[in-house]
């Protein structure tokens, strides 16, 4: 992977956390945090989005014309949003297992994830959908 291809995905997928940590923080959507406070949700998100857009078109002159086609660049943001989701619910799953405890099913959605991490939102519509 040559290192313009390399520099996108991270690019999005640094971004993308901080994106989601961002929305979790406004949201109160404490299952998908890393954090008690929303306060450090927002400095942490604002520091991965400056901090990797700065880095991208700084260190090594990453916007000048490339090689990167459309299609590739679809390709890597859907990947990196795709790996930064899924890293974020496992990040915030795993600091947050003894926070939440186990608790009955609710209605659903993304409200779950005020009350829950997302692990256990999903196990808890697997069981609701099992009846």
């Amino acid at each position: 992977m040559s290192d313009i291809v390399s520099g996108y995905f991270l690019l999005l997928f640094l971004s993308s956390i901080g994106v989601l940590q961002i929305a979790a923080a406004y949201a109160k959507l404490e299952g998908l945090s890393f954090f008690k406070r929303a306060f450090a949700g927002y400095i942490l998100g604002t520091l991965l989005i400056g901090g990797t857009f700065a880095w991208f078109f700084t260190v090594h002159n990453h916007n000048m014309p490339t090689v990167v086609q459309g299609w590739q660049q679809f390709g890597l943001s859907s990947a990196g949003i795709a790996t930064a989701f899924l890293l974020t619910a496992a990040i915030s799953s795993l600091i947050k297992l003894r926070a939440f405890p186990h608790r009955e099913a609710g209605e659903g959605g993304v409200e779950e994830l005020r009350r829950c991490t997302y692990f256990q939102a999903l196990a808890q519509s697997w069981r609701r959908n099992k009846k």
